[in-house]
């Protein structure tokens, strides 16, 4: 077969090839086309219906037995006999007290977030304990963080009583959550203890409000945000007198008025070492008085008049809201 030849038998090839490609379309066109499915009658529609109504009912069934059977199971598993490793240890407040430092306080303090002293005094623990207060849940939400802030702002007015009881509630607390003291040194519960001791030798109640402010500085500084295993820059089981001056600064007060003791002649408890016979009787019974208005707020009908004022004016200094916490802990800084 030459050339020419072959050429010849490859155009008809393709030609057939077309021929047969066109012949297969024109048929298709030709068919007529599908019908529609026709559409489901109300009966088919009904039935469908109760067709899946049915297997509902029957999940539903299957179900509910899984769940008998696996609290009939549950039953056979309960054990009532005592298990010490079970045992709920409660942190009280002292030894042998009713009142309990409240779960919440203490999975705040578990997760390293300052505990504010209000709320683990004796008032503090018992409005937890009746649902005065909205406890913590975690993790933290915006108005729990508010809460706290505000919790914190309010130990800067805790009377000496009140803040030295949430101050060994804190050292309960602390000997739960915290860390173990590497061997050879000391504690950080024994540090906290060390701090309130020296505060309560030093600190009289004329100047009470700038050694509460010292105290809340010095936790706040425990608390502070720094690299773990970082320690402190001071000892705080002892006073540290530049924390002291800015507690002082922070109330507007002279300096070393925290030591100041020229006022200490002119207080009650000066009038009553003096005092013998009715005198000291009738000076008890004010300083009762003034307590009971300190506790309770309620004045004696001969003292309603309004609130004196003060006779000396290095009694007292300024009371200032605390500034805005910081992002860690919520603290009021000082």
């Amino acid at each position: 077969m030459n050339i020419a030849e072959e050429s010849f038998e490859r155009i008809l090839a393709r030609a057939s090839e077309a021929g047969v490609q066109a012949g297969m379309a024109a048929a298709r066109a030709s068919m007529p086309a599908a019908p529609p499915e026709p559409a489901p009658t109300a009966a088919a529609a009904a039935a469908a219906a109760a067709a899946a109504a049915a297997a509902a009912a029957a999940q539903a069934a299957l179900e509910t037995e899984k769940a008998t059977k696996t609290a009939a199971s549950k039953s056979k598993s309960i054990f009532f006999v005592h298990d010490p490793t079970q045992e709920y240890k409660a942190l009280r407040l002292w030894e042998g007290s009713d009142l309990q430092i409240p779960k919440d306080l203490v999975n705040l303090a578990r997760q390293g977030d300052q505990v504010p002293l209000i709320w683990l005094t004796p008032q503090g623990v018992t409005k937890a304990a009746g649902q005065g207060r909205k406890l913590l849940t975690f993790p933290l939400t915006g108005a729990a963080s508010q809460q706290i802030k505000m919790a914190h702002a309010k130990d800067l007015y805790l009377p000496r009583g009140a803040f030295s009881q949430a101050m060994q509630a804190l050292v309960v607390l602390w000997k739960e959550v915290g860390p173990a003291a590497p061997e050879g040194e000391r504690s950080q519960v024994s540090l906290i203890e060390e701090l309130h001791l020296s505060v309560l030798a030093r600190a009289t109640d004329e100047h009470w409000p700038i050694w509460r402010r010292y105290v809340k500085s010095v936790l706040n500084s425990l608390w502070a945000e720094r690299e773990d295993n970082v320690g402190m820059g001071f000892d705080i089981g002892k006073i540290d007198e530049e924390t002291l001056r800015a507690a002082e600064r922070a109330g507007f007060c002279p300096r070393f008025q925290a030591d100041d003791t020229v006022q200490l002649r002119h207080t009650m408890v000066a009038k009553l070492v003096l005092a013998e016979g009715a005198a000291m009787l009738t000076l008890g019974a004010r300083m009762d008085e003034l307590h009971n208005m300190a506790t309770f707020g309620n004045a004696p009908a001969h003292l309603r008049a309004g609130p004196t004022t003060p006779t000396s004016p290095r009694a007292t200094c300024r009371l200032e809201l605390p500034a805005s916490p910081t992002a860690h802990t919520v603290v009021p800084q000082l």
